[in-house]
């Protein structure tokens, strides 16, 4: 898992990883913050399953992912709440909850 699953970045950005497993997306519970112009990255090495198959259903996002790869998926800048997402038979699946910085909040 990369010591880093949620990078801001110099821009204002950010990127979350996320490594998917054979058996399993990892992290499978991810925090970062709302309101902030956001990049997924599903990190693939020598992973095979219905692992591959990534589906983030609220988003209409369906992406066959490589056996050893990188996919970005753009996100665009969510507002507070959580993403679900899943293999494409259900069986196993994570979140990703934005939710505003203390900073943003003292705005």
């Amino acid at each position: 898992m990369p010591a880093q699953t949620v990078r801001a970045n110099a821009d204002g950005t950010q990127t979350i990883t996320v490594q998917a497993r054979t058996d399993s997306y990892a992290p499978a519970a991810i925090t970062a913050a709302a309101s902030t112009p956001t990049k997924l990255i599903v990190a693939t090495k020598g992973t095979g399953g219905c692992v591959r198959s990534f589906v983030i259903p609220d988003r209409g996002v369906q992406k066959v992912l490589p056996v050893t790869g990188e996919t970005v998926i753009n996100l665009g800048t969510p507002e507070p709440g959580t993403i679900t997402f899943t293999c494409g038979m259900g069986m196993y699946s994570g979140r990703i909850t934005f939710q505003h910085t203390t900073q943003e909040t003292a705005r």
